[in-house]
């Protein structure tokens, strides 16, 4: 007997970085193929089409973060989201710190099409989530925000630690 159909099928594209500069190495001195970025882009969506992908999910760093110094920061994001609609179902994207250097919160929201919520303290953040089939259900989540705010709360907590230290008497033995 063979195998039930899938419920459904999900490609899944990320670090893609894609930024209009000649190849060339990360601030670590990895080797970075930016030339063959969003060509790559495309050739996984048309294998998406080819493959009867339901629907696509991009995983976050579209852009590199170097494209912050380009003199249209915003072009080379716009890039990758038409490379992106020339699929023909759903596309559901995340934002990763590429993005976050490069672009505003807006911006991300209007390119990548990540809704944004205003949290407590004003701060946008992007979450949402979307059915797929019968009983299923993707949760999207900006996993940069509540760990950023986990490292201000230790911070917080440390910089209360030298405080207190500071106040007690110190013996040097």
């Amino acid at each position: 007997m063979p195998p039930p159909p899938p419920l459904f099928t999900v490609g899944v594209v990320a670090d893609v970085q894609h930024a209009p500069v000649p190849d060339g190495f990360s601030y670590g001195g990895t080797p970075r193929y930016y030339e063959a970025a969003l060509p790559s882009l495309q050739e996984a969506v048309r294998n998406f089409g080819e493959e009867g992908v339901d629907f696509v999910v991009n995983l976050g760093d579209s852009v590199d973060a170097l494209c912050k110094s380009l003199p249209d920061p915003l072009a080379p994001a716009l890039a990758v989201k038409s490379a992106l609609d020339v699929f023909s179902g759903p596309v559901h994207s995340v934002y990763g710190n590429h993005e976050l250097e490069v672009l505003s919160r807006p911006e991300i929201e209007r390119v990548l099409g990540v809704p944004m919520h205003e949290e407590e303290g004003g701060e946008l953040v992007g979450r949402y989530s979307v059915r797929v089939g019968e009983g299923w259900r993707f949760v999207f989540l900006d996993t940069y925000v509540s760990g950023e705010r986990e490292r201000e709360r230790e911070r917080e907590r440390e910089r209360e630690r030298e405080r207190e230290s500071e106040s007690e008497p110190a013996f040097l033995v």
